[in-house]
């Protein structure tokens, strides 16, 4: 049973790695086509969903 939920899981990572290529490749698409063919709002909105934020860590107290 372990190994199947090994495998399971394996796969749920490998297809999250697929998905997560192919949004990136159609925002890139967006980004170079999508001006010219009046879909700026689209990738703008898409471009949300992919900045990158960062959680500030928080300072160590010196002792």
């Amino acid at each position: 049973m372990r190994r199947l939920m090994e495998r399971a899981d394996d796969s749920e990572v490998a297809l999250g790695s697929d998905v997560m290529s192919l949004a990136l490749e159609g925002y890139a698409l967006l980004k170079v086509a999508g001006k010219n063919q009046g879909l700026e709002l689209l990738r703008k909105e898409l471009g949300s969903r992919f900045t990158k934020t960062r959680t500030p860590e928080a300072e160590p107290v010196p002792a």
